[in-house]
Parts: C-alpha cells; structure tokens; sequence
C-alpha cells in the first residue's frame, strides 16, 4: 500500500518486523543517515533521535505519526520488553498507514520519490538495548545507572 505527500510516495511493507538491538545501534551511528529521515524510533525517548510517544496515547497521534513519517524508510517501536505494548503500537501504526494508503489517489505525481516504509519492533525492546548499550553513553539518553540497574 502506499501514502503519498508532495514529492514522495511510500509502500508500506506488507507485515511488521523485528530489529535487533545491534541493527539499530548500526543505523543510529551511521553518519550517512538522518534521524526522522532515514528511520525513526518511537519509544519513551531514552534512546538517542527517538520521538517520545506514550503507548496509552498512541491511538490518537497514529494520524499525526503516518502523515509526519510515513515517507521514513524504517519506523522502529519499542517497549520495556517488547512484548506487548511495542509490538501493539507498531500493529496500530502498520494498519493505519495501510488505511491511510488505501485513501490515496491511484494517479500520484509522476516525479514523486517511491520509498518503501518497514514497521518494525525492535526485539527484547528497552531492556534488552540498556543491558547491551548501558556502557555506551552515544546509545542511551538519561542514563542513570544507580535507578536504572534496580529496575532492569
């Protein structure tokens, strides 16, 4: 399925994926990509670039984060553990581009930027990033070692 705007026309990939920890870390230190460009993680901002959208309020921004980042080749969702609620918003996400795709002229503009979007959940989620990434102060935003070694 594919969302438009002006100048780029995206395909949503046909199921939602998963992304390891050291994959992202990959794309995240990758000097050619742009965060919010290139790929965009949506999660409690703690890791570096990421946009900070709250599970619980998910529903209502899913309009607002397919119209901003539709175009955004990789969009990758987390959750303390991915294993509900991570995976949960990047369903949402997945079906609202798909139905926002569906909305779309079947004639877009000729010269428009064909780019494929993966929805993806980033796998063992942010417990997993902390543990691997705890002692990289570039991969973790807010780190406080003392409250955070307690709770994970």
């Amino acid at each position: 399925m594919t969302v438009s705007s002006a100048s780029t026309r995206a395909v949503v990939s046909s199921t939602v994926e998963y992304i390891d920890c050291d994959t992202l870390a990959d794309m995240l230190r990758d000097t050619t990509l742009t965060p919010r460009v290139d790929y965009v993680v949506v999660d409690g901002g703690n890791i570096p670039s990421a946009i900070n959208v709250p599970a619980h309020k998910l529903t209502e921004q899913l309009e607002h984060l397919v119209t901003a980042y539709g175009h955004v080749p990789k969009i990758i969702f987390h959750c303390a553990l991915s294993q509900v609620r991570g995976p949960r918003s990047a369903g949402l996400y997945h079906k609202a581009a798909l139905m926002a795709a569906e909305t779309v002229e079947t004639n877009p503009s000729p010269d428009a930027t064909i780019v494929t979007q993966d929805v993806l959940v980033l796998r063992g989620g942010f417990a997993l990033w902390q543990a691997r990434f705890k002692d990289h102060t570039d991969m973790i935003e807010n780190y406080d070692r003392e409250l955070w070694e307690l709770e994970y």
